[in-house]
């Protein structure tokens, strides 16, 4: 691949760039004692989560009342608040990758994230708000997040560009547009289903995409 051919390269955040898992653990404890059940631990939850468990399945391994309504609710209200926020760490290395490769290529920050000053304040205290030509947010549940984040996606890129993620989403909306698909399994989805997904490459973690995209670009 020529040299230029790589305009931009589009990063999603929560999995990829951000280490949310205890922002989502603390919150699923919380709301599951609310529903009289028994947390699962954070390592038995994380496990779960990766295999891309229904919530039913979630409420019944935590032996909390079937209560899916509840349970969406007040996950919708608070997985943004700020008491929940503060357990978010960035993901190792993702610093000076995103330091790196700001040199050469435009980065676009790609979020399903609804709150943009709360999101804009969490970049600016990690120290990488600066590295992004542009953020992109589009507040999006269930099913539809591929279809919606290929149709934002669509205004932007061009084929031959990159996209790095965590999830299928990630890897369909990139598929569907041309794009090279990468994955990173430090997130929500298990390395068993994304390489059912057929990314372009799939990496341990983001620390290893610099040399990926060095190694492309040549």
């Amino acid at each position: 691949m020529e040299r230029d051919a790589i305009k931009n390269i589009f990063l999603d955040l929560d999995g990829t760039l951000v280490d949310s898992s205890r922002r989502s653990y603390f919150l699923y404890r919380t709301i599951i004692r609310e529903l009289d059940g028994r947390p699962l631990s954070y390592r038995s939850y994380l496990r779960l989560k990766r295999a891309k468990p229904l919530l039913e399945d979630v409420l019944r391994k935590s032996r909390g009342r079937n209560d899916v309504w509840f349970f969406k609710k007040y996950w919708e209200t608070h997985i943004e608040s700020p008491e929940y926020l503060a357990h978010d760490r960035l993901a190792a290395g993702a610093k000076n990758v995103l330091a790196h490769l700001a040199n050469t290529h435009p980065l676009y920050l790609i979020t399903l994230r609804r709150n943009k000053l709360l999101l804009h304040r969490e970049l600016v205290r990690f120290g990488i708000a600066h590295y992004f030509h542009k953020v992109v947010s589009f507040p999006v549940q269930g099913r539809e997040r591929a279809e919606r984040k290929t149709k934002s996606l669509r205004k932007l890129a061009r084929k031959g560009d990159i996209i790095v993620g965590d999830s299928e989403t990630d890897i369909r909306a990139g598929k569907a547009l041309g794009l090279i698909t990468i994955a990173t399994t430090g997130g929500w989805r298990s390395r068993a289903l994304l390489r059912r997904e057929r990314p372009a490459r799939l990496l341990a973690g983001i620390r290893d995409l610099a040399s990926v995209v060095d190694r492309i670009r040549t």
